[in-house]
């Protein structure tokens, strides 16, 4: 049986912890996604996308946090462990679906409940952090191109291959394989092999 309390107050340090936890979590999950070079020129714009859209989410981690932090579950949890799972959890409360439909004729299913507001809201963010961090990134590769030789940025990219201590030896020797092919490649001209360069270089992406 559930057992219901008077709500706590909407700063108390079990809302708070919830509210950071998600918070956090939403930061690492934008970082693992995009790589906004320093230089990109729409600073204001990206800000606002990035923290809005981590302290949408404490937010709502908090405005959870006060609707269940009184169930009996938690009873005799101390209120920062509350916090934390309350916190830990909330992506995975926005994201459930409450039923879905079916068009007729098509494979496709359209959730209904919270994940679709979540995730309309969502990838409208990410998309216009996208388009911030990809002309960025463009304009960043293509000056590096357009300035370097194609064998210093050969040279360049073995040396972040061979000094990345996270790599392991098998990624390193497939990486340094990759480089090789690049340089090779007949159907490549030296632009491609240099931008493909650059952007391993400069992000350790393949291209």
């Amino acid at each position: 049986m559930i057992v219901l309390r008077a709500p706590p107050p909407v700063l108390g340090v079990g809302s708070i912890i919830a509210g950071v936890v998600a918070a956090s979590l939403t930061w690492f999950e934008l970082d693992r996604t995009f790589r906004v070079p320093p230089s990109t020129t729409k600073k204001i714009a990206l800000y606002a996308l990035w923290w809005g859209f981590v302290l949408l989410n404490g937010a709502l981690a908090l405005f959870l946090y006060t609707q269940v932090y009184d169930l009996t579950l938690f009873a005799n949890w101390p209120e920062w462990l509350r916090g934390v799972v309350v916190g830990g959890t909330y992506l995975s409360v926005v994201r459930q679906k409450f039923f879905t439909t079916q068009r007729s004729g098509k494979d496709d299913k359209t959730p209904i409940g919270i994940e679709l507001l979540y995730e309309n809201v969502k990838e409208a963010v990410f998309r216009r952090i996208n388009d911030i961090a990809g002309a960025a990134r463009q304009r960043e590769v293509r000056q590096l191109s357009d300035s370097s030789q194609l064998a210093a940025l050969a040279r360049d990219a073995k040396l972040r291959v061979n000094n990345d201590t996270l790599l392991s030896r098998q990624r390193k020797t497939e990486l340094l394989a990759w480089i090789l092919t690049v340089l090779k490649d007949p159907q490549a001209s030296e632009p491609d092999k240099k931008d493909a360069l650059a952007t391993f270089v400069l992000y350790g992406d393949q291209t």
